[in-house]
């Protein structure tokens, strides 16, 4: 069983990718399968949240992003906030507070 959700999320995003790549093909479908594509990332993008595999998350969120039916100019502005969030959260983890051991208040 484990291997098949390992083969799963291995394929899932190259199929992404590809359908992506075709998608301006549908021809009067295009925006519905736009909006496949950018609700199979954030599926994709809750499942790894849940299992803690944020580079995974991380890469279906990018393609969530970048293939949602949204403007340009919101696209643009998701991605600057995306980016300041993450920005945030690695300073933050960067300069938390160490506890103070009773070793270190020796020397």
């Amino acid at each position: 069983m484990l291997q098949i959700v390992k083969v799963i999320k291995w394929v899932s995003l190259p199929v992404l990718l590809v359908a992506a790549m075709f998608s301006l093909m549908a021809g009067r479908y295009e925006f519905l399968v736009t909006v496949m594509i950018c609700l199979g990332a954030a599926i994709a993008v809750r499942r790894e949240v849940a299992k803690e595999k944020y580079f995974w998350a991380a890469g279906f969120t990018s393609i969530a992003l970048i293939f949602s039916p949204f403007l340009l100019i919101t696209k643009i502005f998701l991605l600057i906030g995306l980016a300041g969030v993450t920005i945030f959260l690695t300073l933050l983890t960067a300069f938390r507070p160490v506890p103070r051991t009773a070793e270190a208040e020796i020397r």
